[in-house]
C-alpha cells in the first residue's frame, strides 16, 4: 500500500508524528501528476491556465495566478487531495482502526508512518528457512519415518531459490513479508494431512498453517509442493 495510506490512519487516530502533506507525498501516489506540480512552479510564463488543468474547487484561480503564490496554491492542492477529496472513501477504514487502536498512546506519540506500514504490512527482507524453522510448530508427526520426512521438507525448502521462497510465503500466508520482527516469528505451523500421492500441500493462511501429506517417497515432495505454491495468489503484498 502507499505510505500516505499509513499517513492517513495515524492521523485518524491522533498521531503527533505525521508531518504535513507534501508533493513528495503526492509523488508516492502520483509521480506523473506530481511532476506535473513542479512543472507548473517552475514555469517561467504567466499562461499557467492554457497548459495545466485541474479539476478541484479553485481551479479557476489559475488564470490569475500570481507566481510567487504558486507555492501555497500546490500546496493547497495537496492538502484537498489528501484531506477532502477521498475523505468519504477512507473515513470508515479510519473509523475502523479508531475504534480498535484509537486508545494506543504508542500509535500515537511514537510510531512513524514507515514504522506504522511495516507493523501493518511486513518489512522486505529475504525469506530466512532457518529462523522460520527455530519457531515452527510440527503437529501430527509422530514416528521416526515421520521425522525423517520433515528433515526432509525442511531441507527441500531451504533449497528453494529466493523467488520460490517468497511464493511459499504467500502460499501459507498471502503475504511475501517479514513479521516486524523478523523471519523467526512467522509462526509456521506444519501439520500431518494424511497420505496420499495425488493431493498436493495446502493452507490456511490466516493460521500460517501448511497441511502437509505425507508422500511414498521423498522424491515427489518437491515437485508437490512446488506446484501447489505456483497456483497461489495472496494479498500482493510482496
Amino acid at each position: 500500500f502507499p505510505e500516505p495510506l499509513y499517513a492517513l490512519l495515524l492521523r485518524g487516530l491522533g498521531s503527533t508524528t505525521v508531518g504535513p502533506w507534501s508533493l513528495a507525498d503526492l509523488r508516492k501516489v502520483n509521480p506523473h501528476f506530481a511532476r506535473s506540480f513542479e512543472q507548473l512552479m517552475e514555469y517561467d510564463q504567466d499562461d499557467v491556465a492554457s497548459l495545466f488543468t485541474l479539476e478541484w474547487p479553485r481551479s479557476n484561480e489559475l488564470e490569475d495566478l500570481p507566481r510567487e503564490a504558486r507555492g501555497s496554491y500546490v500546496q493547497a492542492y495537496v492538502d484537498w487531495f489528501f484531506d477532502v477529496r477521498f475523505e468519504l472513501k477512507v473515513r470508515a477504514l479510519v473509523q475502523g482502526f479508531k475504534a480498535v487502536l484509537g486508545l494506543c498512546q504508542v500509535l500515537q506519540k511514537l510510531v512513524s508512518v514507515e514504522q506504522f506500514g511495516q507493523i501493518l504490512s511486513g518489512v522486505e527482507e529475504p525469506v530466512d528457512v532457518a529462523a522460520i524453522r527455530r519457531k515452527a510448530t510440527e503437529v501430527g508427526w509422530q514416528s521416526g519415518k515421520d521425522q525423517q520426512y520433515l528433515e526432509h521438507f525442511w531441507a527441500t525448502l531451504a533449497s528453494f531459490d529466493e523467488q520460490q521462497l517468497r511464493k511459499f510465503a504467500v502460499f501459507v500466508s498471502s503475504s511475501a513479508r517479514a513479521p516486524l520482527k523478523g523471519w523467526s516469528d512467522f509462526g509456521l505451523r506444519v501439520q500431518k494431512n494424511g497420505d496420499g500421492d495425488e493431493r498436493l500441500p495446502t493452507a490456511y493462511t490466516c493460521f500460517h498453517l501448511l497441511m502437509l501429506p505425507l508422500y511414498s517417497s521423498k522424491e515427489l515432495l518437491r515437485p508437490r509442493l512446488l506446484h501447489a505454491i505456483e497456483e497461489t495468489q495472496g494479498f500482493g503484498l510482496y
